[in-house]
């Protein structure tokens, strides 16, 4: 059973939810979304991190954010708001109707994350520098005809991509990791078209989790550069060690897998990154 997101428009204020099911009603457009990204388009390189594509939809969206933009004026017509994603359906109906005629967009986003639901900026997916979420998107183009009923289908798919770090034979004597990352785009607007630039910053820590394998989501590199990726490991004696990986390029949808091994008897770091599905070495350093 699908689920369905209701709406009411125009002369009435929005109504929407969430349910296992409706009353049958009347509608201009009844909009069925599904998630298409479900594994990473190179996710053959990465066996191990594969998961199912039949799972319900809330297993990769928790949330969606939707916007209905009148393209003559420019106005939104729906009050915007976040709905958590419940229940074991696959897809999620969006109903229409009550919407003066006119050519309108459609924006579907998922995994929005705020805490001011009136005020959500989906688009900007490095604010001040942190992680991004695993943010999705989908967009098309309503024609709405009064008195014509009208079904179709609207897949999300990733804005961001992820970078994934495996150590090898790392010292137990790490206690931090901090990760530093540059060019990459700040914002993507609901046609996925990313403008501005920022760098990325994130830290992990061994009391929350292992740091055998560390990863960020993060949007791509900006167009015609190569982000610089740089490491630094704190040791609990508070001593660190800084390691300036190497030049990478972060895609839309792909994983970028890096091992870094650690070698104590000449105390070098290799680094390896996989390369169509070859782990390739990039760079041997010597940290003194």
């Amino acid at each position: 059973m699908f689920n369905k997101i209701f709406v009411l428009l125009f002369s009435i204020p929005l109504v929407s939810c969430v349910k296992e099911a409706l009353p049958e009603c009347p509608y201009q457009y009844n909009i069925q979304v599904f998630v298409s990204d479900k594994n990473y388009s190179n996710i053959s390189d990465f066996p191990d991190e594969k998961i199912s594509e039949d799972l319900p939809f809330n297993k990769y969206i928790q949330n969606i954010y939707y916007t209905l933009t009148d393209i003559k004026t420019g106005k939104n017509m729906i009050d915007p708001q976040r709905i958590d994603v419940a229940g074991d359906s696959k897809t999620q109906s969006i109903i229409i109707d009550l919407v003066p005629d006119g050519k309108y967009i459609l924006a579907v986003w998922g995994n929005v994350d705020s805490s001011d639901k009136s005020n959500m900026l989906p688009e900007n997916l490095h604010d001040k520098s942190a992680e991004s979420k695993n943010v999705y998107l989908a967009y098309d183009t309503l024609d709405i005809v009064t008195g014509i009923a009208k079904e179709m289908s609207m897949g999300l798919k990733r804005t961001t991509g992820m970078l994934m770090v495996k150590f090898n034979d790392l010292p137990t004597t790490i206690a931090k990791i901090d990760e530093s990352i540059t060019s990459i785009q700040k914002d993507v607007d609901w046609h996925f078209d990313y403008s501005n630039t920022t760098d990325v910053e994130k830290s992990f820590l061994s009391t929350s989790q292992s740091l055998s394998k560390i990863t960020t989501y993060l949007a791509p590199t900006v167009t015609g550069e190569k982000s610089k990726l740089s490491l630094m490991l704190t040791k609990t004696d508070n001593t660190v060690i800084a390691i300036p990986i190497a030049e990478v390029i972060i895609k839309r949808n792909e994983i970028l897998g890096l091992e870094v091994t650690y070698n104590d008897t000449n105390d070098t770091w290799e680094v390896w990154a996989n390369i169509n599905n070859e782990w390739v070495l990039i760079n041997n350093l010597e940290i003194n």
